[in-house]
């Protein structure tokens, strides 16, 4: 079984399962963790401790990439076409 936090908003109800980091590094040593939760990367943490959040929509799409400032850095909108 993979350890896990549980996720709980401000009132205290229950809002998701948080697994612990994956860590991944490269040749120079550099070490980048990364946070799921049952579907989605919802965190990543870079060597400099960068943190990075991934918002996604109701449909589980990812909706935007947002920095430790709260500045978003990439923002995704899907339109579909209904026949």
């Amino acid at each position: 079984m993979i350890p896990q936090l549980l996720q709980y908003n401000d009132i205290g109800a229950f809002l998701n399962f948080i697994y612990f980091p994956l860590m991944s590094s490269n040749s120079e040593g550099s070490v980048n963790a990364y946070f799921y939760n049952r579907n989605n990367l919802i965190r990543s943490i870079d060597t400099n401790l960068i943190n990075t959040s991934y918002k996604y929509d109701e449909a589980n799409r990812l909706k935007q990439i947002v920095d430790d400032k709260g500045n978003i850095l990439q923002e995704y909108e899907y339109n579909y076409k209904n026949n």
